[in-house]
């Protein structure tokens, strides 16, 4: 068998272990990666220098350097796009924050290109010749992948599509730690979509459906929580300078960037993140809190209305970028909204805790001119104010299946997720701003609450995935929600091996 796979920093150090083991149970002949974050990849290679002779690696940043001194060839580029556009290339650049978008967009709003429109056709046409030379050295059986948040991961998910290579998606389910291999970028996979129709045709019970029940009971009372969660503070910490912040290790890894790493896009400087994360973005956020303090809402303000409820997507994040698109000026899709609900009812909208001090205040501003719209207050817990509210309507987010779960009609905009499949008397998707009028409407006269099938879908959802604690233990991130007494690294690469061999042999055979 020969596999392909496409990572960014930590899943590099994931992939390569789990192929490792992999191993022991297949015949793994060719390896190809296609790796983005060249400062990541530097620090890994002195661990693993073998890699370089094992694999057959595309770098990103090699990639950009090349088509950085490359004129563009429009030719070449329109007979790439008809045989891999979907129907364009352009959801390749979008995807990509660090292309379509400014170089502080990870620190505040800055939506000017980091790159010419030539440049960004350069780099499609040179990461297209080299990601072909990959895949016809390599003659993957199989393409591993997270969700393409890179451009080089959504190019080789328009190319493998175009030439029917298997390719599978890590993705986190939300449901506790379970995490699935799918079959696409959006939507229900097949084998989860499968699992569900059984369930919904045959009523049947087993050990998945009771998980799926007790899952319901546990959360039925408090605030969903999911493994890699990133937990949502009570209020915006002061602004200081953080104790766990070396100063000497930052200047270190500032000096480090600008002398080797500072040519590629996607690394980022140290200092100026640091900087905004505890100074300029705390202030930013003092000032707005100052600013809408009249303005904001509170839940007990919200019992005397009826209201729909938007929650604020943070940016940039893949939901807006490609599931999304469409809804990427969140001010305009709140303005749409707030007109397609009925005449009485008001459009509560919450920003999203972690977009706190990113935005200016200027953005909610303009969102409190459209005339039956409140903001509340941003550190009110969601689960209270779906509980409040009378339909939810949310971009691409996970805040629609809340919804679902606590019994109240969602309306989900952009592309589908896999909670989508439930029955449209519980949760519409609306891919177009001129159908979300009568959408809504329709479903506030039809609600109908299915426990069944929403047992079906969480059985289903966990019976195809598996439980790892992937963002935790295996991509070692800090600060976010997992369970203390996880297996080790080892162990979890185990689950995670063998649940990947059984899905690859479910999807191309063995």
């Amino acid at each position: 068998m020969n596999i392909v796979f496409t990572t960014q920093t930590a899943g590099l150090n994931v992939f390569y272990h789990l192929i490792q083991k992999m191993r022991q149970t297949l015949h793994i002949d060719r390896i190809g990666c296609y790796i983005a974050y060249s400062m990541y990849y530097e620090r890994f290679l002195k661990r693993h220098p073998e890699i370089e002779t094992d694999y057959t690696i595309v770098k990103e940043w090699e990639n950009v350097k090349l088509a950085l001194n490359v004129k563009p060839n429009l030719r070449t580029i329109a007979k790439y796009e008809a045989c891999y556009g979907n129907p364009t290339l352009w959801d390749a650049i979008i995807c990509d924050r660090k292309i379509y978008q400014g170089k502080r967009v990870t620190e505040r709003q800055d939506y000017r290109p980091s790159f010419t429109h030539n440049e960004m056709l350069s780099m499609i046409q040179v990461s297209i010749e080299k990601l072909e030379a990959l895949l016809n050295r390599i003659e993957p059986d199989i393409i591993l992948s997270f969700d393409p948040i890179t451009f080089g991961d959504y190019l080789l998910y328009l190319i493998a599509k175009s030439k029917k290579i298997p390719m599978l998606f890590f993705r986190t389910t939300k449901i506790e730690n379970y995490i699935s291999l799918d079959e696409g970028v959006s939507g229900c996979s097949p084998h989860i979509s499968n699992f569900y129709r059984e369930y919904e045709d045959r009523h049947q019970s087993d050990v998945w459906t009771e998980k799926a029940i007790a899952y319901l009971q546990k959360i039925e009372d408090r605030d969903i929580r999911y493994e890699g969660m990133i937990p949502i503070p009570k209020r915006k910490k002061k602004y200081l300078f953080s104790s766990e912040y070396s100063l000497i290790k930052g200047l270190k890894s500032e000096l480090e960037y600008r002398r080797k790493y500072k040519g590629d896009h996607k690394n980022s400087d140290i200092f100026i993140p640091f900087l905004y994360k505890n100074v300029i973005s705390p202030l930013n956020s003092k000032k707005i809190d100052y600013s809408l303090s009249k303005h904001y809402v509170t839940l007990d303000h919200c019992r005397q209305w009826d209201f729909a409820f938007y929650p604020l997507q943070s940016e940039p994040e893949i939901s807006l970028l490609i599931w999304g698109k469409s809804y990427m000026n969140q001010i305009e899709a709140i303005r749409n909204i707030a007109r397609s609900l009925p005449v009485g009812m008001k459009l509560v909208v919450k920003e999203h805790p972690r977009a706190i001090g990113y935005r200016k205040l200027g953005y909610y501003e303009k969102i409190l001119e459209i005339p039956n719209v409140s903001l509340i207050y941003p550190y009110e817990e969601v689960r209270n104010i779906i509980k409040r509210a009378k339909i939810v309507v949310a971009i691409s987010t996970f805040v629609a299946f809340e919804a679902v779960i606590y019994k109240k009609p969602a309306i989900m905009l952009g592309g589908p997720r896999p909670f989508t499949i439930l029955p449209n008397s519980m949760i519409r998707y609306v891919n177009s701003p001129n159908d979300l009028a009568c959408e809504i409407d329709d479903l506030l006269k039809t609600y109908e609450f299915q426990e069944k099938s929403l047992i079906h879908y969480i059985a289903a959802t966990m019976k195809g995935s598996v439980a790892i604690d992937l963002f935790t233990t295996l991509l070692k991130k800090k600060g976010r929600y997992g369970d203390a007494d996880a297996d080790s690294f080892d162990e979890e690469i185990d689950k995670m091996s063998k649940y990947t061999i059984h899905r690859i042999r479910e999807f191309v055979g063995s």
